[in-house]
């Protein structure tokens, strides 16, 4: 009885998992802006997500590319699509770093044990989405 029903969790939690990931990000002609290759590094907190044992955690990532509208990023960590986000991201090119938030909107394997991320950006009023696009334009 205890082997079954613990295969019935790794089974269900796996499930789970594939469900998550979407295998591919969105082709070129699907996004809406373009963008801008490049490597910095950003750390990442999980504020809302389908697994409720990742709300809280802080994540220290790397962006791919950025636009106006999202980030790429890669992680160590599987995220959720549908998981809500807070992003302190360093440009070099500038003093600062910005403070973002956003959605995972798609999740793909990359290299080795890492996640490729599609993170869209919303218009939260406390964070610097505006100087943000602003940068991107």
């Amino acid at each position: 009885m205890t082997t079954s029903l613990l295969m019935a969790k790794i089974t269900r939690f796996i499930g789970i998992r594939k469900s998550l990931l979407q295998t591919a990000p969105p082709s070129s002609a699907q996004r809406r802006e373009t963008r801008q290759p490049n490597l910095e590094k950003l750390f990442v907190q999980i504020t809302a997500c389908p697994d409720p044992d990742m709300t809280g955690i802080t994540l220290s990532c790397n962006t791919r590319e950025t636009s106006a509208g999202g980030l790429r990023i890669v992680a160590g960590t599987c995220v959720p699509i549908g998981s809500r986000l807070d992003l302190w991201v360093n440009i070099s090119a500038r003093p600062t770093k910005y403070f973002v938030t956003g959605e995972v909107r798609w999740v793909s394997p990359a290299d080795g044990d890492d996640y490729d991320m599609g993170i869209e950006l919303d218009a939260s009023a406390a964070t610097d989405i505006d100087a943000w696009r602003e940068f991107h334009t």
